[in-house]
């Protein structure tokens, strides 16, 4: 899995120096303010009139609040993490950009998520790895939208995609040795904000 994403990212790379080479290319800057505790941005090239080559971070967080009863004692621990997941990915525009258009586009992102749980307490340290390979993911984003150029440098967009995500974490202790997978599909929507630089 490692070296695919390695792969893709020097794949990416090249395409994106390619783009940057171009006498046409033009630099993009996304943001998607956030939605269900997720926002992110993303920079990018515009390869031609209806290709963008982006790479970007999606930041989130989570906060539980845990109580327990055990045995008369009461015992109460704030549990939080921070996810922050670097994506490249590629937007295929079916109309070229222009103002006062509307503009439908397709996209496709991979990421590879890095989290980090605190658990106070209550969390072993074995315990907090395993969370945080779990919420730690390989996954990717499909969907499609379409955005408004109010003006050549400024673009509203809408869209709807589905996040795939996978991971996996181990728990050993003494002779025995715990194995926990998990893979979660999910759709969302979010607004973006688009700027061309």
């Amino acid at each position: 899995m490692k070296k695919f994403a390695i792969i893709v990212a020097l794949c990416f790379a090249l395409g994106v120096m390619a783009c940057a080479s171009s006498a046409n290319a033009q630099m993009v800057f996304g943001v998607k303010p956030g939605t269900h505790h997720m926002q992110g941005a993303y920079f990018g090239f515009k390869a031609g009139e209806s290709v963008v080559l982006s790479f970007g971070l999606d930041y989130a967080m989570l906060g539980v609040d845990v109580s327990t009863d055990y045995q008369g004692m009461s015992v109460s621990e704030e549990v939080s993490a921070n996810m922050f997941a670097p994506l490249i990915g590629v937007k295929f525009l079916f109309k070229p950009e222009a103002e006062g258009t509307v503009s439908p586009f397709l996209f496709a992102d991979i990421f590879k998520a890095f989290t980090s749980v605190d658990m106070g307490e209550m969390g072993e340290s074995e315990t907090e790895d395993m969370i945080n390979d779990l919420l730690s993911p390989f996954g990717f984003k499909l969907g499609f939208g379409a955005q408004y150029a109010i003006s050549d440098k400024f673009s509203v967009g809408g869209e709807y995609g589905l996040i795939y995500m996978t991971s996996s974490g181990k728990i050993e202790e003494d002779s025995s040795e715990m194995e926990i997978s998990t893979n979660l599909g999910l759709t969302y929507a979010a607004v973006s904000l688009i700027f061309v630089l």
